[in-house]
């Protein structure tokens, strides 16, 4: 059953109700004389309680006003660790505390926004006896708290009144959540019941403090955690013993693989890296083969570029050359050779001339010479062709001029 267990411990009377989904299952109350009549207050209570034969529920124990405090702890050292505080407070409880039976048990200081430092404190042989009684029954999951503080976390922001065992209280809680608690005289309770009491019937207001203790944790404010006893001792050491034996095997068995695993990952790591170098591999001989084509691009162009210069030189030095009266008819130049028909008076004196030029090589008169008579005046037809020097840049495309 996993339910909760809230019981409440008054002045002379025991009251619990089990809680399971937010909804009371159970309530019962007991009444007792003295510490004595205690334990079989208890059993007769519990004796009803809900079972579970897997887990027990956990148990939140209020403890009353008339054995329990909770007060503003003054006059301490600037001391900004709480656990210091409250050290000092529990080896100084009686300068702190009302004296409350023959011992006092302290929970850990809170300081709140403000700065104030407060702690709650109970009667020790009474806490002593209840946890007894209820692990005496098997419940061992219990959280101690003031019955004026687990009312507080069912309580509306502001302030309110209650009377418990004759003693009344007021309880405030401020935005933060801060809680602080003055007893009041002749205080009148205006504490609503929980809708959640509803089937306990007309004693619902009475079971309000163990309703709100059923909800306690050891998270809880001013929440007092016992002292496991001896049998849970013995029962966390077996289970520490288990857990370190557990964590030793464990330890022996990672570092038997863990070179294997070690290896495993390198191996796993190298070979994602070898894909990735790979693949930058490609794309790098994708991108070189654009390089290569560019590059075959851009020397064409020079080629063309230096080719078309020479080109223009040839021309010149040929317009320079020629002799007089001399006419070009066409000329055709290549990366390789020249050609060209030119009308002239005496077109022998045509090579002569163009051997002083040096993008010409071998200049010589192809087919035979025409006669023609243009303008009255008798002139040579002839076809001169001739090698170009070598270093002419290639690429260049044949260049035609005609010349009239």
């Amino acid at each position: 059953m996993s339910a909760r267990l809230g019981v409440w411990v008054g002045a002379t009377e025991l009251r619990a109700v089990a809680i399971r989904g937010g909804r009371v299952v159970w309530h019962s109350r007991a009444p007792f004389t003295t510490r004595d009549d205690l334990d079989a207050a208890f059993a007769h209570m519990l004796a009803s309680t809900p079972r579970s034969r897997l887990r027990r529920p956990s148990v939140g124990v209020a403890i009353g006003l008339a054995h329990g405090q909770l007060r503003q702890i003054e006059a301490l050292p600037p001391v900004q660790q709480l656990s210091m505080l409250t050290r000092l407070v529990r080896e100084h409880a009686d300068s702190f505390f009302l004296r409350i039976g023959r011992r006092l048990v302290v929970t850990d200081v809170e300081r709140h926004a403000n700065g104030e430092v407060w702690a709650a404190a109970f009667d020790g042989a009474l806490v002593d006896d209840v946890l007894a009684s209820l692990r005496k029954r098997r419940f061992r999951r219990t959280t101690v708290v003031l019955s004026a503080v687990a009312r507080s976390a069912f309580s509306e922001q502001g302030s309110h009144t209650f009377v418990e065992d004759g003693i009344g209280c007021k309880v405030v809680t401020d935005a933060r959540g801060d809680v602080r608690v003055r007893r009041v005289a002749d205080a009148i309770g205006d504490v609503r019941v929980p809708a959640m009491l509803a089937p306990v019937g007309a004693d619902a207001s009475d079971f309000i403090a163990a309703y709100c203790a059923a909800f306690a944790s050891p998270r809880s404010s001013f929440a007092w955690r016992p002292i496991p006893s001896g049998a849970d001792a013995r029962t966390m050491a077996r289970l520490r013993a288990g857990a370190a034996a557990v964590a030793l095997v464990v330890s022996v068995f990672a570092a038997l693989a863990a070179p294997g695993i070690r290896m495993m990952l390198a191996t796993r790591n190298v070979s994602h890296e070898l894909d990735r170098l790979r693949s930058l591999e490609i794309e790098m001989g994708r991108t070189d083969g654009d390089l290569q084509r560019v590059s075959a691009e851009l020397d064409r162009i020079d080629a063309f570029r230096a080719a078309r210069g020479r080109i223009a030189l040839l021309l010149g030095a040929l317009s320079q050359s020629l002799p007089d009266s001399t006419a070009l008819v066409s000329l055709r130049i290549d990366t390789l050779d020249a050609s060209f028909v030119a009308l002239a008076p005496h077109a022998a004196e045509i090579l002569s001339e163009l051997g002083s030029i040096d993008d010409v090589v071998a200049p010589r008169i192809v087919g035979s010479i025409g006669r023609e008579t243009i303008g009255g005046v008798r002139v040579e037809r002839a076809t001169v062709r001739f090698r170009r020097e070598a270093g002419t840049a290639r690429g260049a495309r044949p260049t035609t001029a005609r010349r009239q």
